[in-house]
C-alpha cells in the first residue's frame, strides 16, 4: 500500500515477475479500481523488458506505450470510451532520441 494525505493505493494482484497488474486508489473514501472491464481482469500490461505498456483508468479510458527495438517509448495512444461506445483514439508520437544526444 502507499498512502498520502489524500489518498491511499493498494497493490491487488501481480503476475508472475511481481509486476502490478490490478490495484485501487482511494481517494475521499471513493475506492476506484485499476483493472479491466470486468474489474477482474489486468488493469496493466507490461514488457518482457518491464516498461508499462498498457492501462485502463477507472474512467475507462485506455493508455497504451509502443516501445522501438531498444524498449524506448515511441508513442503513446489513448483510448475514449464516450456516448454510446462512441471509441476514439489519440496518439502521440515521441522523437527517436535520448537524453544527451541532441544539443538545445
Amino acid at each position: 500500500m502507499v498512502k498520502n494525505t489524500s489518498s491511499e493505493t493498494h497493490y491487488l494482484d501481480y503476475d508472475p515477475l511481481g509486476r502490478v497488474v490490478r490495484s485501487k486508489q482511494r481517494t475521499n473514501r471513493v475506492d476506484y479500481l485499476f483493472a479491466g472491464a470486468t474489474g477482474t481482469l489486468p488493469g496493466y500490461q507490461w514488457s518482457p523488458g518491464r516498461q508499462l505498456t498498457w492501462m485502463r483508468y477507472p474512467s475507462g479510458r485506455e493508455v497504451a506505450s509502443v516501445l522501438d527495438d531498444a524498449g524506448r517509448y515511441r508513442s503513446v495512444a489513448k483510448r475514449v470510451i464516450g456516448p454510446a461506445d462512441a471509441n476514439y483514439f489519440s496518439v502521440t508520437a515521441f522523437p527517436l532520441w535520448s537524453p544527451g544526444e541532441r544539443t538545445i
